[in-house]
């Protein structure tokens, strides 16, 4: 699933006030939220942050994805420019190895990649000063839609991957990273204090393919 993340400002830089508790949690606002990699952030975010959860179904949006994958998360930070410029707010854009990387057989999820990637740098020098921005690029992730891609590469005419051994593989989860690895990273960048950002962070999984 294509998802994109918000979190209107880190830990330390002061918080919205959850009403009746007394105590300040950060507000995070996250898409994509029910499965995948955008689960596994909500559920780490939910520790200490307020959440605000968004998902849609790939059944109803599968044709429109390579244009969801930029429009969608560019949009929505648009119409939250200004409660995040009032709290010195950090945007978190989840990409992917594609937004570094071209790959054959996907030209269209690849140039959506490269998009959304753009859209994050001309973000961040727009709003200098007032929003933080970073984008992740995480390399192979045990999600379904990792699992249509390597379908849909196989189904492409791609030369076959193989692993050390120079056997053709087909998919494997120990291949990938989890996407609770993802969501650490994507702490890494919650975390950081209000004075600075991380803008850019690629995570690949630890270990070469057998």
């Amino acid at each position: 699933m294509n998802t994109s993340h918000r979190s209107t400002r880190s830990r330390r830089s002061g918080a919205a006030r959850r009403k009746g508790t007394g105590a300040d949690h950060p507000l995070a606002l996250v898409t994509g939220a029910t499965s995948g990699i955008g689960l596994a952030v909500a559920r780490d975010l939910s520790q200490d942050h307020d959440l605000i959860l968004l998902a849609r179904t790939h059944k109803d949006l599968a044709e429109l994805a390579g244009a969801l994958n930029t429009i969608a998360p560019a949009v929505l930070t648009q119409l939250l420019l200004s409660p995040l410029r009032a709290a010195h707010g950090l945007v978190v854009f989840i990409n992917s190895g594609a937004g570094q990387n071209a790959r054959p057989g996907l030209s269209a999820y690849c140039a959506s990649k490269h998009a959304l990637r753009a859209v994050a740098d001309c973000l961040r020098q727009e709003e200098a000063g007032q929003v933080r921005v970073t984008s992740v690029y995480p390399g192979r992730v045990d999600t379904p839609m990792q699992r249509r891609i390597h379908k849909l590469t196989a189904n492409t005419g791609e030369k076959p991957q193989t692993g050390r051994s120079g056997r053709v593989r087909g998919y494997r989860p120990s291949d990938h990273m989890t996407p609770q690895s993802v969501a650490r990273t994507v702490r890494l960048a919650v975390d950081m204090p209000a004075d600075a950002v991380v803008e850019d962070l690629a995570v690949r999984p630890g270990h070469s393919p057998a």
